[in-house]
Order: structure tokens, then sequence, then C-alpha cells
């Protein structure tokens, strides 16, 4: 009887050994994962794209591939409802000769050949600046804990988006311009040299949502490339982007 007890539970140390070796090895498989091959999203046009930070740091591997969120803590959820490509600012219904910026985006889109609208919706969640004191930083405390810079998103290519495989070349790159050059969420401001800009930058309570419009300009040909993405993070790395699918706005 005592051999066989003794047996049971060496059978029952054996199994449970080797659940623990199991879970273990399964969690090391993930993170060595994750390590080696960052993970990459891209979604369509109308899906839901999750930006956290906490995700976006722990998924970022030995290769510190992190899409870089311009909020330090917190998740903020983005949409992108529409793409529309023009050929004239008019044609967008977004901005016309009243505005008093009208003259800066007009010779940005002279130098090209057409305007991109993207729209898009912005939630957020949680997302927010840390401004605890830190030892050896300078923070400004006085700065919005809820105010984003809007610049994150830029236009890029889906064929070089991962990390591990062969870089492609954009064969557009230096036909457009990838960031934005109007933004409708930040009122016209007058800067120290008395020239009338625009804030690239919102304000968003955690609990509120909001639509934006954003313009960029380029090529026809490079804004209705079929690798077209825009990219969300301030770093080169597209670690979270949405493909760009535009429709054409009416011909003038």
């Amino acid at each position: 009887m005592f051999k066989l007890h003794k047996s049971l539970a060496f059978c029952l140390i054996f199994v449970a050994l080797s659940l623990i070796i199991h879970i273990l090895t399964f969690s090391n498989l993930q993170l060595l994962f994750y390590t080696l091959h960052p993970k990459a999203e891209v979604l369509q046009s109308n899906q839901t794209m999750i930006l956290d930070v906490q995700t976006d740091n722990d998924t970022a591997g030995l290769q510190l591939y992190r899409a870089g969120l311009p909020w330090d803590i917190g998740t903020m959820e983005l949409t992108l409802s529409s793409a529309t490509v023009y050929n004239t600012l008019p044609q967008t219904g977004i901005i016309d000769r009243s505005d008093p910026t009208w003259q800066n985006l007009q010779k940005a889109l002279d130098a090209q050949s057409a305007v991109l609208a993207i729209n898009i919706h912005l939630r957020n969640i949680s997302a927010r600046h840390d401004l605890t004191p830190q030892p050896d930083m300078i923070i400004d405390t006085e700065q919005p804990p809820y105010r984003f810079l809007i610049n994150f998103l830029d236009l890029d290519w889906k064929d070089d988006i991962h990390p591990n495989v062969k870089k492609i070349t954009d064969p557009y790159f230096e036909q457009f311009d990838p960031e934005p050059v109007y933004f409708s969420g930040h009122p016209i401001y007058t800067d120290k040299d008395q020239q009338i800009r625009r804030h690239f930058e919102f304000e968003l309570l955690p609990g509120h949502e909001a639509d934006y419009t954003l313009l960029y300009v380029g090529t026809r040909e490079a804004l209705t490339d079929a690798g077209r993405v825009l990219k969300a993070g301030v770093t080169p790395n597209k670690k979270y982007a949405v493909c760009l699918t535009p429709s054409t706005g009416d011909e003038p």
C-alpha cells in the first residue's frame, strides 16, 4: 500500500511539473515570438485601431519596435472614416479662399498635383500625459494633460511595414508629403512673424470622441497607390497602420 501511495505521489508530482514546464515554455515561446517578430497591425478602412501605450511597449521586442504614441499613459481608438483624392483645394469643400491659411496651403498644392482628404474618428479611452515630476527630467507641468499632437499620423507604404522582411522602396516616396498640411481640429493663430497658421494639435478628454479632417498633398499616382497607408506613431516604425483606398473626387 505504501509503495502504491508513493507511486501515485510521484505521478502527481510529475504531472504538476509537466504542466508548469508547459506553461513556462508556452510563455517563453510567446515572449520569443514578440522578441524576434514584433507584431505589425494593418487594418482596413472603418476598422477601429486600438492605440495603447502599454501594449506598444510590451510588444516592442529586442528590436525596440515601438510605434511611439504622443501620450504617456493610456489608450485611444482611431477609425479611418473615409479618404478622397481631389485635384484642387476648393473641391474638398473643407477650406476656401476666405480662410487665412489658404495661400500657404495653395502654395503646398501648387508644387504637387493632388490633395488627399482623410476623415478620422478619435475616441479617448484613457490617454493622457504623465506630468508627475521625475528626477533628471524636465517636465512641463503646465502642459494640458489631454492635448496631443496630430502629426503622429503620417502617410506611408504597407509593403515594407514589417520589421523582419526585406524592405521594398516606395516607388513614389519623393512624390508626396507624408505629414498633413491641414488639420481641422485647432483654430488658426498668429505666430511671432505675424504669419497666420494652424496648430497641429487637439484636446480630447477621456470618454470623449471627435471627428477630424486632415489634408495631405502629393501626385495623384502617389496618393492613390494601392500600398498607401496611414501610419500611427512618431517613430519610423510602421507598427500600426490602416490601408487607404481613396475614392476620387469630382473632376474640375
